[in-house]
C-alpha cells in the first residue's frame, strides 16, 4: 500500500506492516491478541500468527482498494512533487454496493488458498481501506445484509482509516457452522451520548463529533472459560467491557433481552439495566444518554452530554 496513497496503513517494511495493520484492526474489533508474530516468507500464507481470544489463529492480511484509480492518483502525486502538472488529476473512485461486495467476495475468494503452518482454531483476513468514498455512513449502509460462504476463513475484518475518534471495522464471522459469514453486531455514537462509560475519552476526544464504536462479543470469545449461550454478549467500548446484553428467560412478556451496565461504570447512574424486545433495541437502550444522581438524590443529565445521534 504506497504511502502516497495510505499513510495510515502504510509501513516501509512488509512484515511489520502486516502485524501493525493487523493489530489496529483486532484491537479495535475487541479481540484479545497474544504473541503476534510474523511468518517467514516462504511459510505464508498466513502472514501472521497469534493466540487471539485464547485461540490458536492464522492471520492474512490484505488491502482493499480500486487498483486503476490508486495508481493514476499516485503517479499524480508524484508528478507534483516533481514540480510537473499531471496529465491526469488524482481522482477516487466511487463505489457502490454491488461493486463493494464483489471486491469484498473476489478478496476471500483469493485468500483461501492452501494455507501452511497450524493447525488453526481460528483463520482470520484482514482487510485495510483508505478509499475517500468508503466512509462509515457508506459502508455502513452497503454492508447490511450482506453474507459471504465461506468455508475456510472464521473471521473477515474490514478495517478503515482511523476517523471520527476510532479505527473503524466492521466484522463478519461464521458462528454456526453453516459456512456463511455474517456480519457481527455493533453500533457507532457519539462518544458524550455514552458518558457513563466514556467520561474520560470525552475529555481525549473533545470533539462532539467523535464517535466510538460499541462492539458486542459474543460471551464464547470473550469469556472463553465457561458455557455461555450464543445469545450472551459482553459490550465492549476501546477493548474494555462495559457492559452485558443477554436474552434471558427470567424477562418481562416480550422483552427478553437484559442489557446492564458494567460494574465501574454505573455508579451513582441511572437506570444501570432494562429489558427490550430485541437485541437492536437493547443496544439503543444501553447506548442512551444516561442521567447521574446529584447530591440530592435526583437525576441530572451527564455534564457535556448531547442528544443521541
Amino acid at each position: 500500500m504506497p504511502e502516497e496513497w495510505s499513510a495510515y496503513w502504510h509501513w516501509h517494511d512488509r512484515p511489520v506492516q502486516e502485524r501493525v495493520n493487523a493489530a489496529k484492526v483486532l484491537e479495535a474489533a475487541g479481540v484479545q491478541i497474544v504473541d503476534l508474530g510474523s511468518r517467514d516468507q516462504l511459510e505464508q500464507p498466513p502472514d501472521c500468527e497469534a493466540t487471539l481470544d485464547e485461540q490458536v489463529s492464522g492471520i492474512e492480511v490484505t488491502e482493499l482498494l480500486h487498483q486503476p484509480t490508486a495508481e493514476r492518483s499516485i503517479r499524480a502525486a508524484r508528478e507534483r512533487a516533481a514540480g510537473n502538472e499531471p496529465e491526469r488529476p488524482e481522482a477516487f473512485f466511487d463505489w457502490d454496493r454491488d461493486i463493494l461486495l464483489s471486491a469484498l467476495r473476489a478478496r476471500i475468494d483469493r485468500k483461501e488458498r492452501r494455507w501452511q503452518g497450524g493447525p488453526y482454531q481460528r483463520r482470520v483476513l484482514v482487510m485495510c481501506t483508505n478509499e475517500f468514498f468508503l466512509d462509515r455512513v457508506r459502508v455502513e449502509r452497503f454492508l447490511q445484509g450482506a453474507t459471504f460462504q465461506n468455508r475456510f476463513f472464521t473471521d473477515v475484518f474490514l478495517g478503515l482509516s482511523y476517523a471520527e475518534g476510532c479505527t473503524l471495522v466492521f466484522h463478519f464471522a461464521c458462528s454456526d457452522g453453516s459456512g456463511a459469514l455474517t456480519l457481527q453486531p455493533y453500533l457507532f455514537v457519539r462518544r458524550y451520548d455514552v458518558y457513563p462509560f466514556a467520561g474520560a475519552m470525552a475529555e481525549e476526544y473533545p470533539s462532539r463529533d467523535s464517535m466510538i464504536q460499541l462492539i458486542l462479543k459474543r460471551a464464547s470469545l470473550s469469556r472463553p472459560s465457561g458455557q455461555w449461550s450464543d445469545d450472551d454478549y459482553d459490550v465492549l467500548a476501546d477493548c474494555n467491557v462495559v457492559g452485558r446484553i443477554m436474552k434471558v428467560h427470567a424477562a418481562p412478556v416480550g422483552s427478553p433481552w437484559i442489557w446492564t451496565l458494567a460494574f465501574g461504570h454505573h455508579e451513582d447512574r441511572t437506570p444501570t439495566h432494562g429489558y427490550a424486545a430485541t437485541r437492536e433495541a437493547a443496544m439503543a437502550a444501553f447506548t442512551a444518554p444516561q442521567q447521574i444522581q446529584n447530591d440530592s438524590g435526583l437525576p441530572q443529565g451527564p455534564a457535556g452530554a448531547s442528544g443521541a445521534s
